[in-house]
């Protein structure tokens, strides 16, 4: 039925829940899942400050760390994952070189 899931993550705990809802449809149908986070590139546009690139990297490793978290706990019900984490300025939003052909479903 599905050969590939989509799940984006922000740590959050609905985040979470729907990763949780993605591993019970992949083992029910032999799925692999594709974890990805995206960085927001936008977060501190309008505030009138300035900031430097330390804050992108704040936010990579936070990112790198939910996609691990994610990662552990897919691996853990022995489930395929792969992750992804967007760059600041991607070109194709989100979509992995490896990911260029639709998933089967997004959860």
């Amino acid at each position: 039925m599905y050969k590939r899931i989509l799940v984006p993550i922000d740590g959050s705990d609905t985040s979470m829940r729907g990763l949780d809802e993605a591993i019970k449809l992949a083992k029910l149908t032999g799925a692999s899942i594709h974890l990805i986070h995206a960085l927001d590139q936008f977060v501190f546009v309008g505030t009138g400050e300035t900031y430097t690139g330390d804050v992108f990297g704040l936010q990579q490793e936070g990112g790198e760390r939910i996609l691990s978290q994610g990662k552990e706990r897919v691996a853990a019900a022995g489930v395929p994952v792969t992750t992804f984490l967007s760059e600041p300025m991607p070109r194709r939003p989100w979509v992995p070189r490896t990911m260029r052909s639709a998933p089967d479903s997004r959860a």
